[in-house]
């Protein structure tokens, strides 16, 4: 068991990355999010003119991108606009190559060494630290999710609904790393359910796997170490 790592998992608008920040937040810990690896590679991607089915051009641009922690959280120097529904689509299609995966998966590893970390994604417990002694995986009713999307995009709820679907079902079927829970992962159902809420049944797991009783320790690496080419992490 890895108690230096916490994972949480779940599809579209579930409310992944709201718990990441706040347990990050309580725990003092290095906040990684692999979803912002798989945007910063399409985004690049685009800029290069790169296909998302051109895999060996693909793990160039992964080799390349730059992971940086800085004020608790991992960071990728790309801009504002990777953060765009249509970036994040291009996101998903790049995600399904095995290849690509791997690389950006010892991307988070790495970290390990330095942090420890709440890793936020779609398959962190599943593949990237499925040692790690605390799982969660998020999930919601489809209709609370389109409308918690909507909202975010200012889109009509039906477009929301079918993104969402297109999205989770390609990550659901994917031949790598499919979205799953982990086998350890607390489920916890966040339809009708306030954020405090979730917090405080993440909290109390953390209290059963011991993780919420070590204290935050800083990192051993010197800011300019922190800053690692992914070609390394192979």
């Amino acid at each position: 068991m890895n108690h230096r790592v916490v994972t949480i998992d779940g599809g579209s608008a579930t409310g992944k990355s709201a718990l990441g920040r706040s347990l990050a937040d309580r725990l003092g810990w290095v906040l990684v999010e692999s979803g912002h690896l798989y945007r910063a590679i399409a985004y690049r991607a685009a800029a290069s003119r790169v296909r998302s089915d051109d895999v060996e051009g693909l793990l160039a641009i992964a080799r390349a991108v730059d992971l940086t922690v800085a004020d608790g959280r991992a960071c990728v120097d790309v801009p504002r606009s990777t953060a765009s529904e249509r970036v994040a689509n291009v996101a998903s299609r790049i995600g399904l190559h095995p290849e690509v995966r791997l690389v950006v998966n010892a991307a988070v590893r790495a970290l390990m060494s330095a942090d420890r970390l709440v890793v936020v994604g779609r398959d962190a417990g599943t593949a990237i630290v499925p040692e790690a002694a605390a799982q969660f995986f998020l999930r919601a009713d489809l209709e609370a999710r389109s409308a918690r999307r909507a909202a975010q995009l200012g889109w009509p709820i039906e477009r929301a609904r079918e993104a969402i679907r297109k999205r989770d079902g390609r990550d659901e079927l994917r031949r790598a790393s499919p979205l799953r829970p982990a086998a350890r992962a607390l489920v916890i159902d966040t339809y009708e359910v306030s954020q405090r809420e979730v917090v405080r049944q993440a909290l109390a797991h953390l209290r059963v796997t011991g993780v919420s009783q070590l204290r935050p320790q800083p990192s051993r690496l010197r800011p300019a170490e922190l800053r690692t080419r992914v070609g390394v992490w192979e």
